[in-house]
């Protein structure tokens, strides 16, 4: 239930056995309120692609994926820093920067070639019934699935959690996530960058390119203020919250923000 990076990850690691596989997903693939391929970036680990290189699907991954070889970590206004290497481990990169829709496409790829699953898209359970033999999923379209076991993919929010009474204990913050994807006049180097700032981490990702995927914490009403903002305005206030250890931000993408929970 759910087919976003997690239930799609895991069902492509399920094509290769002799299971039946049934992916329901809400939002269609290239639905712009597709939520977990949207306008975000996702920081893979080395372990993260290893799993991904045994899918299959790391080759067609990685014509997006900027390498991650060192890490900078400073905090505003006081000495010191903390850097991080790929000598340090011994591995090619540190990890990836990859935009969240190049995996989704690459994914639901796999899936639609794979014989033993079946996309049922859009479309979302409207309820649920389980025995101890079976569980029974019910959608808004009609269907009726049967299955030994479901896996619960959809989120955080799951309706399907709440009917089968699985709860989250969730602290909300009064803070908030704005992402992007902002353009340097310098090649990045391949190096990521976290600066902990009076309102909390700001983090540059290297892309491809000279672009880096900005994740910057900072309260609600301030990040609301930056997403009104022209590009000039947000550029100018990024480069006096960062510095310029990565040169002149010169280019801004999308600007969205995410409630930090």
């Amino acid at each position: 239930v759910g087919g976003g990076l997690v239930g799609a990850s895991l069902a492509c690691a399920l094509c290769n056995t002799n299971l039946r596989i049934a992916v329901i997903e809400k939002h269609s693939f290239n639905d712009q309120s597709q939520p977990s391929f949207d306008e975000r970036t996702i920081a893979l680990t080395w372990a993260s692609r290893l799993i991904f290189e045994s899918l299959g699907v790391w080759k067609d991954i990685k014509t997006e994926a900027g390498a991650i070889k060192s890490i900078h970590i400073s905090d505003r206004g006081h000495f010191g820093t903390t850097r991080l290497n790929t000598a340090h481990v011994g591995t090619e990169a540190l990890g990836y920067v990859v935009p969240t829709r190049k995996i989704g496409a690459v994914l639901y790829d796999k899936l639609k070639r794979s014989a033993n699953i079946e996309i049922i898209c859009p479309d979302e359970v409207s309820d649920s019934k389980s025995s101890p033999s079976e569980i029974i999923c019910e959608t808004l379209n009609g269907r009726r699935i049967h299955g030994k076991i479901a896996i619960l993919a959809d989120g955080g929010r799951s309706d399907i959690g709440k009917q089968n009474n699985l709860f989250n204990d969730v602290e909300k913050y009064s803070q908030q996530a704005l992402v992007s994807i902002v353009e340097s006049d310098r090649i990045s180097e391949q190096t990521a960058y976290e600066r902990f700032t009076e309102h909390g981490p700001l983090a540059l990702l290297p892309m491809t390119g000279n672009r880096y995927a900005l994740a910057w914490t900072l309260p609600s009403i301030e990040a609301a203020r930056l997403m009104s903002s022209t590009d000039l305005e947000f550029l100018s206030e990024l480069q006096s919250a960062f510095g310029d250890r990565v040169g002149t931000f010169i280019r801004t993408g999308l600007r969205a923000v995410y409630p930090l929970s």
